[in-house]
C-alpha cells in the first residue's frame, strides 16, 4: 500500500465536502483525509494502486490542485 500526500488548493470543510464524492467512490483508495489545520491543506492518501497524476486528476474534476510533496 503506498501512502500519497499532497499540497493543496483546498481551503475549508466546503472544499472536503466537495471532493468527498470522487474519493469515496474510487474502489483504489483504501483510505484519505484532508489535514485542514495545515497550510497548505494536505490530502493524504492510501491506495494500492493509484498513481499520484491519478488522484490529482480526481482533485481536478472537483475544481482543486495538489502538488504531489511525499510518496510511501
Amino acid at each position: 500500500m503506498s501512502t500519497l500526500k499532497f499540497n493543496t488548493t483546498l481551503k475549508c470543510s466546503g472544499c472536503v465536502n466537495t471532493i468527498k464524492p470522487n474519493f469515496d467512490n474510487e474502489k483504489s483508495i483504501q483510505n484519505w483525509e484532508v489535514d485542514l489545520n495545515s497550510n497548505p491543506k494536505v490530502l493524504t492518501v492510501e491506495t494500492d494502486s493509484l498513481k499520484p497524476e491519478e488522484i490529482q486528476v480526481l482533485l481536478q474534476k472537483s475544481g482543486y490542485k495538489g502538488d504531489l510533496i511525499s510518496e510511501n
